[in-house]
Order: C-alpha cells, then sequence, then structure tokens
C-alpha cells in the first residue's frame, strides 16, 4: 500500500494523500478515499500516473499527475 497526493478539483495547487496499490512503474490504483475527503480530481478505483517529487526536507513524495491509459 502507498500513500499518494491527489490535487484538488478546484485548485490543483494543493493536494490530498489517498491510499493506493501500485499496478508497477509509474502506475497506481487509488484505493480508498476517506468519506470527508474534498473534492478531488481523481477518485477511488481510478488508475493514475504518478510523478516522484522529492521535498526540501528530502522526503521522496508520488503526486497524481493523470489518469492512465486504459489497459487492453
Amino acid at each position: 500500500m502507498f500513500e499518494i497526493l491527489v490535487p484538488y478539483r478546484e485548485a490543483s495547487s494543493r493536494w490530498f494523500a489517498v491510499d493506493a496499490v501500485s499496478l508497477g512503474g509509474n502506475l497506481y490504483r487509488i484505493t480508498f478515499v476517506p468519506d470527508d475527503a474534498p473534492a478531488l480530481r481523481f477518485g477511488e478505483g481510478d488508475r493514475v500516473e504518478c510523478e516522484q517529487q522529492t521535498d526540501d526536507g528530502g522526503h521522496v513524495r508520488l503526486l497524481a499527475r493523470r489518469v492512465a491509459a486504459p489497459a487492453w
């Protein structure tokens, strides 16, 4: 299980942490979004592409950037 950060729907510079599982590479499936979460750009069950980013404290964060292409 991973924690990924998903942007708010109306304020893409704000992020909210949700649970996800790795699908390999930079792909993740969001597995849990709390009921009291703000309106987010991506939701539970979405497959998203994430980008790794290191913050000023040296912590690596996974940022959900876009919905992943369908896996046919």
